[in-house]
C-alpha cells in the first residue's frame, strides 16, 4: 500500500468506528475460541501477520504476549511510533518465526493483498502450536470491487466458498466461517457501489463523533453473533481455524 494509506491508518485506527469495533470482535473471538487449557497458562503468544500500523497489536499487548510482522517499511516505522517492535517479513516464504510457535495467529485483511494466498495459509498454520487458532478476515464479494480496493492494492475479494476452501487442509478444523459487518452492510454497499463508478480516489470519510460512536456500537454487536448463527451476507468474511492436536 502507498505511504499515504499507512499515514491515514495511523491517524484514525484508534478512534474510527470500523477499526475499534473490529478489535473488539477479534479480542472476543480469541477469548471464546482458544481452548481453556491455554488460558490456564501464564503466557498466551499471539502473532499478527500483516499487522499494519499496530493498533490491534497494541491493544492485545495489554494482556497477551504479542509479536508482529509486516512487509512494509512504513508499517515498521509507524509501529515504532506506537512503541512496538515488529519484524519485517513477507508471506508466504520470508517469515522470521519458527514453526509451532504461537497460540494465536491473526491475518486481518491480509490475504487479499497476497498473490499466493494458498501457501500463505499453509505457512500461517505451520506457525501454530497444536490446538492453536487462526483468526482471518478478508473483504467479501468481487462485485463490490471499487476504488477502495485499488488504493489498498488488493488482488481479489472473496466469497464464502473461495475463502473456506483455503482452509480445507488435513491438519486443521474450521470452527467458523461467517460473513460479518452485516448490520451496516446496506450503507457500506451503497458507498462502495457509488465509488465503483467514480475515478476519484477518496480517503476514509470522517463521521461526526456521535455517528462514529453509533456505528462502532452497532458493528461491535456482531461479536455475539459470529460464533452463534450463520450470517447470510456481509461486507467481510471471518474465519476461525484450529490446528489439530
Amino acid at each position: 500500500m502507498e505511504r499515504s494509506v499507512y499515514e491515514e491508518m495511523f491517524r484514525i485506527e484508534e478512534i474510527y468506528w470500523w477499526f475499534v469495533a473490529k478489535r473488539k470482535i477479534i479480542i472476543h473471538l480469541i477469548k471464546k475460541t482458544l481452548p481453556k487449557t491455554n488460558f490456564n497458562q501464564n503466557k498466551i503468544d499471539i502473532c499478527d501477520l500483516g499487522c499494519g500500523c499496530g493498533a490491534t497489536l497494541k491493544a492485545l499487548g495489554q494482556k497477551y504476549n504479542v509479536w508482529g510482522m509486516d512487509s512494509s517499511d512504513n508499517a515498521v516505522t509507524f509501529c515504532k511510533e506506537r512503541g512496538l517492535e515488529i519484524q519485517k517479513g513477507e508471506l508466504p516464504f520470508n517469515v522470521p518465526y519458527e514453526e509451532s510457535r504461537f497460540d494465536v495467529i491473526l491475518m486481518l485483511d491480509v490475504l487479499e493483498h497476497i498473490a499466493d494466498d494458498v501457501n500463505t495459509v499453509k505457512k500461517a498454520i505451520s506457525l501454530l502450536k497444536p490446538e492453536g487458532i487462526i483468526i482471518c478476515t478478508v473483504p467479501a464479494y468481487q462485485w463490490l470491487w471499487s476504488v477502495h480496493d485499488e488504493i489498498h492494492h488488493h488482488k481479489r475479494r472473496y466469497n464464502k466458498k473461495s475463502f473456506s476452501i483455503l482452509f480445507r487442509l488435513p491438519d486443521v478444523v474450521m470452527l467458523r466461517c461467517n460473513y460479518y459487518n452485516i448490520l451496516l452492510f446496506p450503507i457500506a454497499m451503497f458507498d462502495r457501489l457509488k465509488s465503483k463508478f467514480s475515478k476519484k480516489k477518496k480517503s476514509v470519510r470522517y463521521n461526526p463523533r456521535i455517528v462514529n460512536t453509533i456505528f462502532e456500537k452497532i458493528f461491535a454487536l456482531e461479536r455475539y453473533l459470529i460464533l452463534r448463527i450463520p450470517l447470510p451476507f456481509g461486507l467481510s468474511l471471518i474465519g476461525v481455524v484450529q490446528r489439530k492436536s
